[in-house]
This record gives structure tokens, sequence and C-alpha cells, in this order.
């Protein structure tokens, strides 16, 4: 018996890491802006093949994902009154939301939207969020979705650009932020600005959830198998445990299930610790170009006592025609770059660059990318 489950364990590792030997040619996009910049900064034979975790993340690579969702966010009623408000103080609720008991009150339908635009060197994820609007004794929904578009540059989003675009509409913008994580995949990170948190990109956007944290294949370890799924957690090793602080809450522990019924797609993440935990879950997938991928997610995060819970459906999936980073030249910009990663540990505004927006710019990001890959 103990011969049998350990063939299966090995079969089952193979499986899930043969993958990451594949594979695949650049598609030629449409002339953009990125094209341009890629032109002025130099190219080496490797840049035309990129290397796939498995073969939805290759699938993903030049697809556009649109995503609706719907979330639902539960307060405390204390949570919202002054603490110097006597405690006979009504709480003013506004149409739609909703009083659970003596205790919490819920504000429902929360709507939101995601589409990820994938190609191999350039990426976006541009969103709106429809969000709670708490004030002085009253609870209810904003007037205006909040925007923004957040781009991951190189095959491996090595460098993220933040662009919020506010209440008020595509000319409400404000300042650019512009982070590097050096020589780590910036796909299984968190944002450090205002952008996706970190199942995103796995779960809507085809990234491989081996990506995480700026993790290596070895830094997972498989802990259990069944005839269901494959289950993998973060296990650091000492000489790991460098990279990984600032990145991981202390004690924190990270494990990601993958459904052996649907191709070794993202089945569930959690991240729990002793603060909270958030959980992504896949409640129905489909296939798409003969690779399976979710098409209904939840998500559930436990925050100091507040609870959001957020389902998303997959509302289209289409070829990506071209990305363009579509940002007006002399829109303020914070240039993160000389942090590196320590921009996700701990941010030091002093170390950030003021700059505006430019072309010139632009193509300086790409050389970053360049320099790196020759260095």
């Amino acid at each position: 018996m103990k011969q049998a489950l350990l063939m299966l364990t090995l079969v089952g590792v193979l499986t899930v890491f043969a993958a990451a030997q594949e594979k695949a040619t650049d598609s030629v996009q449409g002339k953009t802006e990125k094209e341009k910049a890629e032109k002025e900064a130099p190219r080496d034979s490797s840049s035309r093949q990129k290397r796939y975790l498995d073969a939805r993340e290759r699938n993903a690579a030049i697809l556009t994902f649109a995503w609706r969702s719907v979330r639902g966010v539960i307060y405390e009623k204390k949570r919202l009154l002054p603490e110097d408000s006597p405690q006979e103080t009504p709480l003013q609720l506004s149409e739609g939301v909703v009083e659970l008991d003596a205790e919490r009150v819920l504000v429902p339908d929360l709507w939101e939207t995601h589409t990820i635009l994938r190609t191999p060197n350039l990426s976006c994820i541009r969103a709106q969020k429809e969000l709670p609007k708490v004030g002085k004794n009253t609870l209810g929904k904003s007037e205006r979705p909040l925007l923004w578009d957040y781009y991951y540059l190189g095959d491996e989003g090595k460098i993220v650009i933040s662009v919020f675009r506010g209440f008020l509409g595509d000319t409400d913008w404000g300042v650019v932020h512009v982070g590097y994580a050096d020589r780590c995949s910036g796909f299984g990170l968190p944002s450090p600005f205002l952008g996706p948190s970190v199942g995103v990109m796995i779960f809507l956007g085809g990234i491989s959830p081996f990506r995480l944290l700026g993790a290596e294949i070895g830094d997972w370890k498989l802990i259990e198998v069944n005839e269901e799924e494959w289950v993998f957690e973060l296990k650091i090793e000492e000489a790991r445990r460098k990279h990984f602080e600032g990145l991981l809450p202390s004690g924190e522990q990270v494990r990601f299930h993958l459904s052996r019924n649907h191709g070794d797609a993202p089945l569930r993440l959690e991240f729990r610790s002793k603060g909270g935990y958030e959980k992504w879950e896949t409640l129905a997938f489909t296939q798409v170009r003969g690779a399976w991928m979710p098409r209904t997610v939840m998500c559930e995060m436990n925050v100091g006592g507040t609870v959001n819970q957020t389902v998303y459906e997959l509302q289209n999936v289409s070829q990506t025609a071209a990305v363009e980073l579509d940002i007006p030249r002399g829109t303020p910009v914070l240039d993160w770059r000389p942090l590196g990663l320590e921009l996700w540990r701990k941010p030091d505004e002093e170390k950030s660059i003021k700059m505006e927006w430019s072309p010139e710019l632009l193509s300086s990001l790409w050389l970053t990318l360049h320099k790196e890959k020759r260095d």
C-alpha cells in the first residue's frame, strides 16, 4: 500500500512539474506604444521564447478575460460609531443596507468588473469597483465606482505600474506608481499600491499558483494527494527565509489545491494567520481552447472581524488584440524602482523618484528589463 501511494505521489509530482519545461513562441501583436518602445531597446534571441509553468498559463498569455462580480461586506455596528457616541446612538443605514442582527449590518451586491488583457510581454488589469460608503453614524454605497488600471511589463511581470483613475472617470488621473520586482516574478505578488489582491492573476488571469509570492518551485511541498486534488504548502527553508521576510506575515500558512479532474487547474488557495484569512476557491470550471480554467470563483477575506465575500463570474474570453499604456504625458509618477523587491516589504517614499509620465520613461522601463536579461 505504501509503495502504491509513493508511486502515485511521484507520478503526481512529475505531472505537475513536467510542464515547467514547456516553451511557447511569442505571438505578434498589433502596433502599440509598447512595441515602439521595445524597438528602441536591444533584444536577445531568448526573448522570443517564453517559459510557462503549465498549459493553462501558456494559453492565457494571449487572451483577454472579462469578469464581473458581486460581493457583500459585513460590518460590526460598534466599529461604525464614534468611540465617544452614546450607546443608544442609532446607525443611519442607506437603502439596500441590511441589518443582520443587533450587532452586524451587511452592505450587499457591491458590483465589480475586471478586464484582464494578456500578451506575452505586457498584461493589464482594468477594474471598476463599487465601494461601501462609511460616514459618521452612516453606512451606504458610493455614488461612483473606483477606477484603476494595473500593468505588468515583461514575460514575468517584473515591472508593475498602478494607475489610479479615481471616482470621477477617465479624466481623473492621480499619481502613477512604478515598481520593480527585480529578479522575482511580479505576477504572484500582491500589489504594493492600489491594485489586485494576490489571487486575481492566479484565478482570473491564468497565472500558475507556483508563482505566488515570488516563490521558487522548490519552496512548495506536496503534503497531500488523493483522487480529486494535489495539495501544496509553502515550506520555507532557512536558505530562502530572507526572500519571504516582509512578504509573508509571521506564522502565516499558505496552501493551494490543484484539481486533478480539471488539468491541475487551481481549485483553492488559502492564506491563514492569527489575524484572519484569505481564501480563493473555484466553484465551477470551463474549457478555454482545450485547457481547464475557472469559470466561477469565490474569494472570502476575514480581517479584523470584517468579512468580505466576492463571487466572480467569467463573462467572456477572447484573443487579445493589443495592450496599450495609455497614460497622458505629464501625469505625476512615483518611481519606486530603486527599492526593488523592498518596495513590497517596507516601502520608503524618500527613496522613490518623483517625475512625470513620458514616452522616454516608458522606454527606460523596457530597457530595465532588457538589461536584466543581458546581465
